[in-house]
């Protein structure tokens, strides 16, 4: 759009003076198309215009010129049918070109030989670093990491766009808190929570190697993400004794009401009146075992090195990486300071 303004502005400057608003109008919505084309040329040659200069002030210029000729008050063809105007201007258009001519050459000298660009090194840090200054040091932290996540993503087979999707789905998720500092009690409170949102089951069809997979900033994630990592462990190995001992056997047990059937034995705590309530002994015991029965499944599923994978060593092996968190059943993102801005953290 604003070449758009420009190129009607450059059009209309050589006849400003000598016709009629209406027909500037007219020159005005012509630019708008000579611009385009133009445009469309330099593409096509693939010229390196990137702010469309030529097709604003070269060729609209050049139709500028040409349009005295036609809509001149006194002298346009369209005007007064003298064409005489309009071969002044046609004139003058020869004599500017031939002018432009030897710096034509020159120029295309300089680029035969490539001497008109900077190397490639200083096209990435910028011409300033040239003369030891460094004005877009920022902007350039951003896009050298735009590009290792970029080269990241490609290499692993997915789109910019499938990135900015996940990204989008964080909004959708409910963050737990975690307080690696806290005391115990609180600190198991957390992580029960946590351990509460996770699911244990195969992922896409295949066996899961890991309950969850643990992704974190080293820097300054480093030591919560061993602390939860440490905790869940206990935790599941706590829940899992507590369900190995409420499925021994106890002193008292309930009798099934059929002779040749022998019934469930009842977990410690239990007395026999509960044996005798309405409830069957059946019921009674899928009541109290499903409490601990998804912990003790988790428990005997993975070892305890396989429950949680946190590794920050192999960062360097994108397919190990892959095939650990693709054959995790969770995955588990410590939002700490910047860690969104980690290629690793995004790739996972």
């Amino acid at each position: 759009l604003s070449n758009g303004i420009i190129s009607g502005l450059v059009a209309i400057t050589a006849s400003c003076d000598c016709i009629v608003p209406g027909w500037s109008l007219l020159i005005g919505a012509i630019s708008g198309i000579v611009y385009m084309a133009a445009a469309f040329t330099l593409m096509h040659w693939r010229v390196d215009d990137v702010v469309g200069a030529w097709p604003a002030h070269g060729a609209c210029g050049i139709w500028g010129v040409v349009a005295v000729g036609l809509w001149h008050d006194s002298n346009g063809l369209f005007i007064t049918g003298d064409g005489r105007q309009l071969f002044s201007q046609l004139l003058a258009l020869l004599l500017i070109t031939a002018l432009l001519l030897p710096f034509a050459v020159v120029l295309s000298l300089l680029r035969w030989f490539q001497l008109l660009r900077v190397d490639p090194r200083h096209e990435e840090e910028g011409l300033d670093s040239s003369f030891g200054l460094h004005a877009y040091e920022r902007h350039k932290t951003f896009v050298e990491r735009h590009k290792v996540i970029s080269q990241l993503l490609r290499e692993s087979g997915y789109s910019p766009k499938q990135l900015l999707s996940a990204l989008r789905r964080l909004d959708s998720i409910i963050a737990r808190p975690l307080s690696p500092q806290a005391g115990d009690f609180r600190l198991e409170g957390e992580v029960r929570d946590i351990l509460r949102q996770m699911k244990h089951d195969d992922h896409d069809g295949r066996a899961s190697n890991h309950f969850a997979f643990l992704s974190h900033y080293k820097s300054n994630g480093g030591e919560a993400a061993r602390i939860l990592a440490d905790t869940i462990r206990r935790l599941v190995n706590e829940e899992a004794v507590s369900a190995n001992e409420a499925s021994a056997t106890s002193s008292e047990t309930c009798k099934s009401t059929s002779p040749n059937r022998i019934g469930p034995t009842l977990p410690r705590g239990i007395s026999s009146r509960s044996c005798r309530s309405s409830q069957s002994p059946s019921m009674l015991w899928s009541r109290l075992s499903r409490n601990h029965a998804e912990v003790f499944d988790i428990a005997a599923s993975y070892t305890p090195e396989e429950l949680v994978f946190l590794d920050s060593s192999s960062l360097s092996d994108k397919d190990t990486l892959r095939d650990h968190l693709l054959r995790s059943s969770n995955y588990v993102l410590l939002l700490t300071h910047n860690v969104l801005e980690r290629p690793w953290v995004l790739l996972e």
